[in-house]
């Protein structure tokens, strides 16, 4: 525990600017206490300790992420209306936005003690999947008030300057304790990056950069079982020792000095790392899914590790990576990805070497969010959104109010959805860490506009090679899973296929990507389907396919090669080693074409000895274009390979399909 010197500034918060279907404008005249130190102090948990001194509007609060009097977070809780109104926001260029708000019962009582706690919950935590709580107890008569999950939407938790956040004289500050992140082996000024630590998974094959910071001027050792280098720090303390590559291996032991200073690390382990993003999907976690019943009390695996990137979103590029690395026999796993965590439990069984994750997902985030501004700023098809974010920023820095309705909610500067935030606070930190590849499960955010999809995917797959400068960075793709769209509020029927069409068109073209298909695992009530487990079997299959080189089993199903269009009859070819059909056991349906009047009809398919498929239809004297499994849920689309993996959803056609909304 630590107990944080606080120090005082008083302030006047100016009226409040609220997202829409927020709530009441609470704060006014406040009094702000902050610790003084770091601004990238890492943290787990803060409470504040306050008494009531009246029933005059008491507020108990926490000071969150503090640059100055004009800029932080808070969570804020208060009586109104007979009720306890909890609120989380940010002040800044002189208005109050609230993020998150909720009502609970039960009053502030004078004369009593509370106990105000925002933290991070365990990551096997089956309460809520979102990371942070925040709880209310009543010191006075030893009670919980509420327990709440909260989300770091502007950013608020984990990182930055902390203190107790006092509101008028209704309430007196008792104690303020801040726990930081799990200890580092540091010594003096030597501290090498987050992202190093016992138990961590180094790239096999290629260069390992180790760096860090020290005093300037000072050398500094790094030795990996008995092989090392050294190398002065710079000016600004920094350091970087680049060790030769190495084999797979496990069980060594990383030590790095500097003058008397000595930072050790045990159990590392050598083999293949990936990183894994995406949104909620991918941050789904395995107690959530199937996966959790392949974990049982005798599964034990310490070749399968972990680096649970913080969730972060930053305005300008992060350099520090904030997260730790858990190995997979540990209960924590069960918090893990669901789908990274079968892809690596299947390709440590097909390869026999340790595997290391570096996860940074976050739920419900489009792909503008993970892309780079400057690669963004290249496309035209993004000028809109930018313009937008910019617009916003120049109306709140001049004092104006943000009402912005979704989707352009998402362009409001401040929160994870804002362009390149993600990208800003969670991957370019990683950028230095050698990686086989990328794990990608991300598009649902973006069905309302699905047709801009198809410039991201291939600017978001670009950016992320040359921020690791490795053109030969490997991307496996998920394509989306089955689900009715308009259960999410997308009314565009063919916005969910079409983007499923983009990310088959773009990975298809990249010799260094896979795509594996995901339509015939989903719910069509659920878009978070269960079905994880053979979802990484299928990534793990197509990841060894890029490593290994030559073909693995299907990973995917067939995949269209091309079509040929002749008069009354469609021919539809598909790729070696995806089309092993072996006959059909039934009718096939989910086919169908149309003439120049662009409108669709079912196709009669029938499985030529050649293994084509042939398309006709009564209705269509004359194919112009033909479709597969082009729905939102494909229910009839029931075409697939001996391997029992559903036939790749496809358009020939390039006739425009309305987006729901403008980009």
């Amino acid at each position: 525990m630590q107990l944080v010197k606080a120090v005082s500034v008083f302030l006047i918060l100016g009226r409040c600017v609220i997202f829409p279907a927020m709530g009441q404008k609470i704060l006014k005249a406040q009094q702000l206490e902050t610790d003084v130190g770091d601004g990238h102090l890492l943290w787990d948990s803060l409470s504040v300790d306050m008494v009531v001194r009246s029933d005059n509007d008491p507020v108990i609060g926490l000071l969150l992420n503090y640059s100055d009097s004009s800029d932080f977070h808070f969570l804020t809780v208060a009586n109104r209306n007979g009720q306890l109104l909890v609120q989380l926001g940010r002040k800044q260029y002189g208005h109050t936005r609230i993020a998150e708000q909720f009502v609970k019962d039960g009053q502030l009582l004078a004369h009593h003690n509370y106990r105000l706690k925002v933290y991070r919950a365990p990551w096997v935590d089956r309460e809520h999947w979102r990371q942070w709580k925040a709880e209310l107890i009543d010191l006075s008569q030893g009670t919980r008030i509420f327990k709440e999950s909260v989300e770091n939407i502007l950013p608020f938790f984990g990182l930055g300057r902390t203190g107790p956040l006092i509101v008028g004289p209704a309430t007196e500050l008792r104690a303020f304790n801040r726990y930081p992140t799990e200890p580092r082996p540091e010594q003096a000024s030597l501290k090498p990056a987050a992202l190093f630590g016992s138990g961590m998974v180094l790239q096999r094959e290629k260069p390992i950069p180790v760096w860090g910071t020290a005093k300037p001027g000072s050398r500094v050792y790094v030795v990996l079982a008995n092989r090392g280098d050294s190398t002065l720090a710079g000016p600004d303390g920094s350091w970087r020792v680049v060790l030769p590559a190495r084999e797979a291996a496990t069980g060594l032991t990383m030590q790095i000095r500097c003058g008397t200073a000595t930072v050790e690390f045990q159990d590392i382990a050598i083999g293949e790392v990936w990183v894994a993003s995406g949104q909620s999907n991918l941050e789904m976690r395995a107690w959530q899914s199937d996966v959790v019943q392949q974990l049982d009390s005798t599964w034990k695996n310490g070749a399968i590790r972990f680096f649970m990137q913080q969730q972060w979103p930053s305005p300008q590029p992060e350099e520090t990576a904030v997260g730790k690395w858990i190995k997979a026999d540990s209960p924590d796993a069960w918090g893990c990805s669901a789908a990274a965590l079968s892809f690596a439990i299947h390709l440590n069984g097909q390869l026999g070497i340790p595997v290391g994750i570096l996860q940074a997902a976050w739920g419900g985030t489009g792909v503008e969010s993970w892309i780079p501004v400057d690669s963004l700023r290249a496309i035209p098809q993004a000028s809109a959104m930018l313009e937008r974010y910019n617009g916003y920023l120049d109306v709140q820095k001049a004092g104006g109010e943000v009402t912005a309705e979704w989707p352009w909610s998402w362009d409001v500067p401040g929160q994870n959805h804002a362009p390149a935030f993600l990208y800003n606070g969670m991957i370019h930190p990683l950028r230095s860490y050698p990686v086989r590849g990328v794990l990608w499960y991300q598009g649902e955010s973006n069905c309302h506009r699905s047709s801009q999809y198809q410039y991201l995917l291939p600017t978001f797959l670009k950016s992320w090679r040359e921020a690791w400068r490795d053109d030969s960075l490997a991307f496996i793709g998920v394509q989306l899973a089955g689900y009715d769209g308009r259960q999410s509020g997308n009314q565009v029927p063919g916005a969910w296929p079409l983007l499923r069409d983009i990310q088959r068109r773009v990975l298809d073209d990249d010799p260094r990507a896979r795509l594996v298909t995901a339509f015939d695992l989903g719910d069509s009530l659920d878009i978070h389907p269960y079905r994880k487990w053979e979802l990484g079997r299928r990534m793990s299959l197509a990841a060894v396919q890029l490593v290994q080189g030559g073909l693995s089993a299907p990973f995917s199903g067939p995949d269209v090669a091309n079509v040929k269009l002749e008069g009354k009859t469609a021919w539809v070819s598909y790729k070696k080693g995806t089309a092993d059909f072996g006959g059909p056991d039934s009718e096939i349906t989910g086919f169908e074409v149309a003439g120049d009047d662009r409108r669709f009809h079912p196709a009669r398919a029938t499985l030529t000895a050649d293994g084509r498929i042939r398309l006709t239809s009564a209705d269509v004297p004359h194919i112009a274009a033909v479709r597969y499994g082009w729905e939102n849920y494909p229910v009839r689309a029931n075409l697939k390979n001996t391997a029992g993996l559903g036939a790749i959803p496809f358009r020939t056609d390039n006739w425009e399909i309305a987006d729901q909304y403008p980009y």
